[in-house]
Order: structure tokens, then C-alpha cells, then sequence
């Protein structure tokens, strides 16, 4: 039962939490978390319901995760050759995330 109502709470409560975190290099890790749980909720959706709209609605969710996390990184005016971490953090997640390495 407390499984069914934690996976009744939707993912953008993460992603609003993710919005709210000042630190830019840091919302973009957390959006960037967000994107990987929403895939998996997706697949989830995929194989054992075969919900579509379930399917649909937590893509749309690793869409707004990806694009908050880059926008994160580009705000913070930073060059990515000269402080590498997230900007090489995002690169790898976002690569192992579509590419079904997760």
C-alpha cells in the first residue's frame, strides 16, 4: 500500500523542488535526477500497464528535466572546458540515459 501511494505522487514535485534550488550547477544535477526517475517511471508505465497517457506524461517530464537542466548550466556563464564537473555530469547522464544504460 505505501508503495501505491508513492507512486501516485508525480514527479513534479521533483522537479519543482529541483527549480527552487538557488545553486544552478546543483538544480541542473537534481533536474537531471528527475529525468532519469521519470524515464524509468515511463517504462514502467510501458511494460506493465501499457498506459500511453501514463507513458506520455512522465516523457514529458524527462523533456522538462533536460531542457531545466540545461538552461541551468547556460545561466551560469560558466565555460565547460574551465570547470567541467556538471557540464561533464550532464553529458554522461544524459548519454547513458537514452542510450538504455541506466
Amino acid at each position: 500500500m505505501a508503495f501505491a501511494l508513492l507512486a501516485a505522487v508525480p514527479a513534479w514535485a521533483s522537479l519543482d523542488a529541483a527549480k527552487a534550488e538557488p545553486n544552478l550547477e546543483k538544480r541542473s544535477s537534481l533536474a537531471l535526477d528527475n529525468a532519469s526517475r521519470a524515464l524509468k517511471s515511463a517504462q514502467d508505465a510501458y511494460l506493465a500497464q501499457n498506459d500511453m497517457k501514463q507513458v506520455a506524461a512522465a516523457l514529458e517530464e524527462v523533456s522538462a528535466s533536460v531542457q531545466l537542466a540545461y538552461d541551468s548550466l547556460e545561466q551560469t556563464h560558466k565555460v565547460p572546458s574551465r570547470s567541467p564537473k556538471y557540464f561533464k555530469k550532464a553529458e554522461i547522464e544524459t548519454a547513458s540515459t537514452t542510450s538504455g544504460n541506466r
